[in-house]
């Protein structure tokens, strides 16, 4: 039987959990809970990891217990790479662990701290409601049958006449138009096309699930030109779910990308002197359209995280990543390289990029298309460099559905 909610908690917050599961089940909201549900002769890891890829909600009870124990921080992974939507129910005074701090912030939690915990789980119920979609979309209700008069074949001819003469004359004034233009050009020398600017101001928006983690780094982190476009020609490689790199794919022009207005990053790294030269290592240069440039963190890497905020909602199709310094291959060997990056949607909804050791665009399709004013990527786990454990993204780039 298909379910809806996975419920992980400690053994010792076992009647806990079960008095969440009754109320939800009241509800008609379908759970799954261990031991209860787990199969008599299955293996109980094997039950597990199926339950939770088939549940579209993850319940966590976060509690002093739950905190500090393995096989909760082990499911909590399993349900992120399966793309559960993760809802915590916070029942005691606790702030999440090291191990489940990448998954879990006060912006996410349902604090059920108050007794009683019912008068909490209202809330628990609308969330898994608005969360949770559909597994088959919405049939479109199809057009009304207008029916139209039918002309007759004399009436049909002359119009025909007609229409063929204004589209013979649009296209004699359309030569005439454009043989003038290409005269006056061989006349007139091109002008020189002034490249604008953006001015830089310190962004005063955060994204929604970032309140209660880490504060911007002091020096500005900001966006430069929303014109950055990725390179015209790049080695991508497909994923499909659970996004995963693959076989490389043929080198193409990309979609038309969004227009970016501001980049918000956890840390960047001080600028340092490189061959003589100041080299910065801003956010948006991880948006610049240029291999040669990069966002570099002030940490190693897991846990820092990058935002980019686009002038309009824009329809993201597909997402390729630059995951290491792009500048030489031994740069690239030396720092770490990102292995996972986890992309949030301002709604919560997250997915995790598993990336390979290449040094080259790695492309990620987005099947649902959504339609997005701001992003953000957070690196969840890196390949570990031969020198440097700082961990560059040399771009990021979309590609649109118009």
């Amino acid at each position: 039987m298909k379910r809806t909610v996975f419920i992980s908690h400690s053994s010792k917050d076992k009647a806990t959990a079960e008095t969440v599961c009754r109320f939800l089940e009241a509800q008609g909201i379908s759970c799954w809970i261990a031991p209860r549900d787990v199969t008599p002769g299955k293996n109980y890891g094997a039950a597990i990891v199926d339950a939770i890829d088939g549940c579209k909600v993850f319940v966590l009870i976060l509690s002093g217990e739950s905190n500090q124990s393995g096989q909760v921080v082990r499911e909590v992974e399993r349900a992120a790479n399966a793309n559960s939507v993760i809802i915590p129910l916070r029942v005691e005074s606790v702030q999440p662990s090291r191990d489940l701090e990448f998954y879990v912030s006060s912006s996410h939690w349902l604090d059920a701290t108050e007794r009683p915990l019912e008068k909490h789980l209202g809330a628990l119920v609308d969330a898994i409601r608005n969360w949770h979609t559909p597994s088959t979309p919405q049939e479109k209700s199809a057009a009304p049958d207008i029916s139209l008069p039918v002309a007759s074949a004399a009436q049909q001819w002359r119009s025909a006449l007609i229409i063929g003469g204004v589209v013979i004359a649009i296209a004699l004034c359309a030569l005439a138009v454009f043989f003038a233009m290409r005269s006056s050009r061989k006349k007139e020398p091109a002008a020189p096309v002034a490249v604008g600017s953006i001015p830089l101001s310190s962004p005063s928006a955060r994204f929604p699930n970032r309140s209660g983690r880490r504060a911007l780094a002091a020096e500005p982190v900001v966006v430069a030109s929303a014109s950055a476009q990725p390179a015209t020609s790049i080695t991508e490689t497909n994923a499909s779910p659970p996004l995963t790199a693959s076989t490389p794919a043929e080198s193409v022009a990309p979609e038309p990308a969004p227009a970016i207005e501001r980049v918000i990053a956890s840390s960047q790294l001080k600028p340092t002197m490189y061959i003589g030269a100041l080299k910065r290592y801003n956010p948006e240069l991880a948006f610049d359209g240029d291999e040669k440039t990069a966002w570099v963190p002030n940490g190693s890497g897991p846990g820092e995280w990058i935002q980019v905020h686009f002038k309009t909602p824009s329809t993201i199709s597909s997402v390729s990543v630059f995951g290491g310094d792009g500048v030489d291959f031994a740069r690239y060997q030396t720092n770490n390289r990102v292995r996972e990056l986890r992309m949030s949607f301002p709604n919560g909804f997250t997915r995790v990029f598993e990336l390979e050791d290449k040094m080259q665009f790695q492309r990620f399709d987005l099947p649902k298309h959504p339609l997005l004013h701001s992003i953000e990527f957070e690196i969840v786990s890196v390949y570990r460099g031969t020198k440097y454990d700082t961990t560059p993204i040399s771009e990021i780039a979309f590609n649109r559905s118009d």
